[in-house]
């Protein structure tokens, strides 16, 4: 049976405290504290620095059974080596993420919009990626949006992310067994919230989704002021979804 999993694009942030974070929960403290509220979270800190397998081991233990843990790619992958020759940088890579054990979902491999489709770099880079996870491709670049791209990312089961900002483009098309949603903000990267009318949108794609029997993960990426916190919740109550915290008291 299809899944829809709810959350943010990362956790700790300093300008959630008395937004979201009560007085108190700081540091170590705020991922279980988010994981009473939402099923799964976009890693980005990945993005920008390799967590060490050790803070992979202690994300997982602080979190409950059950919880996702979807993982951004760095960015040595995708903005330095841009897909190619990416064998030692992948493998250090996925050994320290798979600390996450059952935990680790999907691995996002968002690319710079200067990088343009090479369906033979797309294809090798591909067939380096072992077919026991999920993958999901952000593109920035149109080129990624042409059909020769599309059928080779549905023959390796690569998911195309559906993106929404005012600054890149988006693309519905499905290529995978899941979908994967990442919400930046509709007139204002990062820093716009959505209406429950945008949100009334967003949920009646996830129910379309879903009713195709695949899984949905969205992830909002509008952290500032909090509106990620407040937008993930109003779409899990439009979904009729409840909290961790709601489902461990039934």
């Amino acid at each position: 049976m299809s899944r829809a999993l709810i959350g943010t694009s990362g956790w700790s942030y300093a300008h959630w405290k008395r937004v979201f974070y009560p007085d108190g929960c700081t540091g170590t403290k705020m991922l279980p504290f988010y994981a009473q509220h939402f099923h799964t979270v976009e890693l980005n800190a990945s993005f920008y620095r390799l967590p060490k397998a050790i803070t992979f081991d202690g994300w997982a233990q602080k979190t409950p059974q059950g919880f996702v843990f979807a993982v951004k790619a760095s960015r040595f992958i995708t903005h330095i080596k841009r897909l190619a020759d990416i064998k030692q940088p992948w493998e250090a890579f996925i050994a320290n993420a798979s600390h996450l054990g059952e935990k680790l979902g999907p691995v996002l491999f968002q690319l710079p919009p200067s990088l343009k489709a090479d369906t033979s770099v797309l294809d090798d880079f591909f067939a380096q990626l072992p077919n026991t996870l999920l993958y999901v491709l952000e593109p920035r670049n149109q080129s990624f949006f042409q059909q020769p791209v599309i059928d080779l990312m549905r023959r390796h089961n690569i998911c195309l992310c559906v993106a929404d900002s005012p600054r890149y483009p988006r693309s519905f098309v499905t290529t995978a067994t899941f979908v994967y949603v990442r919400l930046h903000g509709s007139t204002s990267l990062y820093g716009s919230k959505y209406t429950d009318e945008e949100l009334g949108f967003w949920a009646d794609k996830v129910w379309a989704w879903l009713k195709q029997d695949l899984d949905v993960y969205v992830y909002f990426n509008n952290d500032l002021e909090g509106f990620a916190v407040e937008n993930a919740r109003t779409l899990m109550e439009m979904l009729g979804q409840e909290p961790p915290a709601a489902d461990s008291r039934t």
